[in-house]
């Protein structure tokens, strides 16, 4: 799934643009939106719960208000969680990559 969340990098960090439309396809990512016969409410609610401001997560309401850009206000602190839950799930796909094709590399050794 490529969405404008992993294509800019984010929010696009570089060049200081951090829009509302761009974080809800970063939720979006996070959520691994659409899952089949998912509502929509469930796909919010898991990203919601991914992005971590402080130590708290972000609001379910704060969350569906960026989901569908709805959010008069889109905070800079905002962005930068989103941005980080993105990396982080990022980095874990990475290390599950490599660890998959490990994994395959030493099933085709042993049938040598």
């Amino acid at each position: 799934m490529t969405t404008t969340c992993e294509t800019s990098v984010g929010l696009a960090p570089r060049t200081g643009t951090k829009s509302l439309g761009c974080a809800s396809e970063c939720l979006k990512f996070l959520a691994d939106y659409p899952l089949r016969g998912e509502m929509v409410k469930a796909a919010i609610r898991r990203a919601a719960s991914l992005v971590f401001i402080g130590k708290d997560k972000l609001p379910y309401s704060r969350a569906f208000d960026i989901w569908y850009v709805k959010a008069k206000l889109f905070r800079d602190y905002e962005a930068d969680a989103i941005l980080a839950a993105v990396e982080l799930k990022r980095e874990r796909e990475t290390a599950n990559e490599l660890r998959d094709l490990k994994t395959r590399i030493e099933i085709l050794e042993s049938r040598l």
